[in-house]
């Protein structure tokens, strides 16, 4: 069982129910939104992620960023040493020797 974000409208079910309502013919973006209790652009994102992915799209996902703009150099030297795996990565790290 997946955990729902503790903002989330809508579970996985939830959203296929969604999903399902907008795409039925006589049903407007704008009806499902009120229904459930979205934006119709919201609505509208679900219906694309469920027709490139299928349920899949549904899954929750994560809102972590995939970088840190703002983090300082020496906040990455850190992650990078901390996270060295071999040695050899590690004494090059720390002589100054790139490492990418």
């Amino acid at each position: 069982m997946s955990k729902t974000h503790k903002n989330a409208v809508l579970t996985p079910t939830g959203r296929l129910a969604m999903v399902e309502s907008a795409m039925a013919e006589e049903n407007t973006l704008v009806d499902v939104a009120i229904w459930f209790n979205v934006t119709p652009q919201s609505v509208r994102e679900w219906v694309n992620r469920y027709k490139k992915e299928g349920e899949a799209g549904l899954q929750d996902r994560s809102s972590r960023p995939h970088n840190s703009p703002n983090e300082s150099l020496s906040e990455i030297f850190v992650n990078k040493v901390y996270n060295c795996v071999r040695p050899t990565q590690c004494r090059r790290l720390l002589y100054g020797i790139s490492v990418d």
